[in-house]
């Protein structure tokens, strides 16, 4: 016999996928909890490309119109360049997807995110709680049960757990959590590295204005063994993105000094051009978890697969994700589906 639980979904994460996940459910009307450790939604940028699939998805739950404002659809250039500038390899991308949206579109994230949370908000059945870190999970038969304690932001910017803690249940937990995904690892679900591990410098950079013209590709890669690089001119309306392999020998400590990255960037920009918004060394890796599920735990995006971030589906992997498990539950709920 089914017990009466908080939540129909209790989803542990709240960047793009769980928000995605969310607004789907609740159009639906399910009862569906939210958390985050973030006390507020995350304010720099990550994925910086979603194709037409997924604003096919983003129409479904009614914020197309307003993001596709917010993003450049590509003019149909990725370009491999050599250390010499010259054209490799140039990828077509000029045509409209079968959706009827741009194939690709080039965006930045915290535009995304905003346009979601609100839709979210919105949804009467939807519960949305920021500041509230996962710390313990317990599976059930029916309902599994989740432990979290409320946190805050300390003055260096890390997160800090409260003593204040609440306990809830669902008939099922998604982890929408990322690549070191609580859920995952408490639902005991293993693992597989495949392999692929390199550190990477991302330079976010704001030009004073977002018109002035730059000698680089709409986005593209330099394929120069001496340092191979990834480019977006337009990440969104206002913003560009490079993206630097570090050198054997390099290591995140070479590249605090502003005046080093503002050298590797002098080609296309100067400092009186524009502000440097984050300049971060990120490391590239590559795995999936051997099953996805375990009981009533459910993983999706970065939790479930992690990929580089190169050619930009990462977040779009994430987000048919959301979609994928969104429709599988709705059937389950209605009786339509076995467990």
């Amino acid at each position: 016999m089914m017990h009466e639980t908080d939540f129909d979904v209790a989803i542990v994460g709240y960047g793009p996928v769980g928000q995605g996940l969310a607004a789907l459910l609740g159009q639906r009307g399910y009862r569906v909890g939210v958390f985050d450790r973030w006390p507020s939604l995350y304010p720099l940028p990550r994925a910086c490309v979603i194709d037409h699939e997924i604003m096919r998805i983003l129409q479904s739950v009614g914020v197309a119109e307003k993001f596709a404002r917010l993003t450049v659809p590509t003019a149909g250039e990725y370009v491999w360049l050599n250390a010499r500038g010259e054209i490799l390899y140039h990828f077509r991308y000029n045509k409209d997807g079968v959706s009827g949206w741009p194939a690709r579109n080039l965006m930045y994230q915290p535009d995304l995110e905003r346009l979601l949370d609100e839709r979210v908000r919105e949804l009467p059945s939807v519960e949305v709680n920021q500041g509230w870190e996962a710390v313990t999970y317990l599976p059930g038969a029916d309902c599994d049960e989740l432990v979290f304690a409320q946190c805050s932001v300390n003055a260096s910017g890390a997160i800090e757990r409260g003593k204040k803690t609440r306990r809830v249940t669902a008939r099922y937990v998604v982890g929408a959590d990322g690549a070191n995904s609580f859920v995952r690892q408490s639902a005991d679900l293993p693992w597989v590295d495949l392999g692929f591990r390199a550190d990477w410098l991302v330079v976010d950079y704001r030009p004073n204005d977002p018109e002035l013209e730059l000698d680089m590709p709409e986005a593209g890669q330099i394929c120069d063994p001496a340092r191979p690089i990834t480019m977006m001119r337009r990440m969104g309306k206002k913003h560009v993105r490079w993206e630097m392999m570090l050198l054997p020998g390099e290591t995140a400590q070479d590249f605090a000094d502003a005046g080093k990255v503002w050298s590797l960037i002098d080609r296309w920009v100067k400092p009186e051009d524009g502000v440097i918004d984050r300049a971060a060394v990120y490391t590239f890796r590559s795995g999936v978890a051997q099953s996805w599920s375990r009981g009533n735990a459910i993983l999706a995006g970065d939790a479930a697969h992690l990929m580089p971030p190169f050619l930009g589906q990462g977040l779009c992997s994430g987000m048919r994700d959301a979609l994928s498990l969104f429709w599988r539950l709705d059937l389950v709920f209605a009786r339509r589906l076995t467990h």
